[in-house]
């Protein structure tokens, strides 16, 4: 039996299979929200040369878009595609080329903590020719990510697999001056203006959560850690109807505070100051 289970693993896991001869990904490019995006296809024959070309493709794509995700972080998010054997490729990337989401259709990664912390590695075999297979790779793109003020997320792909989303946010557009007509004795001084709709003006704001600082947005993601033992951006976004950059944003400033702490994995915890809101913000009515 020991023999047949060996067998049965070899050929059910992507990392211990055969990698395909002919190797391709498909990269779906939004140009705008709501329209259909444009497909790219990539293929190789090579492992080396189809991950460099992947991750090269990737970029430019994303850098036409005015994106601002690193290429060290990019590269090494592709590359830890040979886990899955490269099954069932595909890339996503934004109308602002600033989010981008690599999917795969292999045997998922079941520990997300550990994927991201330095020295853990599944990295077997023949997977060792092509990468480091030290367990740098996703934690290195996180740091090159955070670098940046981003994130990265790993996420469950929906027929198995693992999707992992690398975001960063937009650079800060100044408006520009008012033109005031030369000679009118009027001092022309230049503003930038930044607008942030954080709903801080929305009625029904908890005292005890203004009292703490928090907006009306901040106060409803707050609010979710009374579902979860922890929360992560992405599923802030979707719970709380935001863009991911903004659940993140969100989630850094209630750690700021003292709220809420970081794991390793991106996640958020309550700190006891943050149970102690919490506890007052449900036992309280408005």
């Amino acid at each position: 039996m020991g023999f047949l289970a060996s067998l049965f693993r070899r050929s059910t896991d992507p990392s211990r299979r055969p990698l395909p001869r002919r190797l391709s990904a498909r990269l779906a490019v939004y140009d705008s929200p709501g329209v259909a995006p444009r497909l790219v296809e990539v293929q190789g024959s090579k492992v080396e040369e189809f991950m460099d070309e992947l991750a090269a493709t990737t970029y430019s794509l994303a850098q036409e878009k005015g994106g601002r995700i690193p290429f060290t972080a990019l590269k090494e998010v592709v590359e830890n595609l040979i886990h899955a054997a490269f099954q069932e490729i595909t890339i996503s990337i934004s109308p602002d080329g600033n989010t981008i989401r690599i999917a795969d259709g292999g045997t998922g990664i079941p520990d997300k903590d550990k994927a991201l912390i330095p020295g853990y590695s599944s990295a077997q075999g023949q997977i060792k020719k092509y990468i480091k297979g030290v367990g740098s790779g996703l934690p290195v793109a996180q740091e090159a990510l955070q670098a940046l003020g981003g994130i990265l997320d790993i996420d469950d792909n929906l027929s198995g697999g693992a999707v992992v989303t690398l975001c960063v946010d937009p650079v800060e557009k100044s408006v520009p001056p008012a033109q005031v007509p030369a000679g009118d004795g009027t001092d022309q001084t230049e503003y930038s203006t930044r607008i942030i709709d954080d709903g801080a003006d929305a009625p029904c704001l908890h005292p005890a959560a203004a009292a703490a600082g928090l907006s009306r947005r901040q106060e409803e993601v707050f609010i979710l850690l009374a579902e979860h033992e922890e929360i992560g951006p992405s599923s802030v976004a979707r719970k709380a109807g935001i863009s991911l950059s903004t659940a993140y944003r969100d989630l850094v400033y209630l750690e700021e505070l003292g709220l809420l702490e970081s794991k390793p994995n991106g996640k958020r915890v309550l700190t006891p100051a943050g149970g102690a809101l919490l506890a007052a913000l449900l036992g309280t009515d408005r």
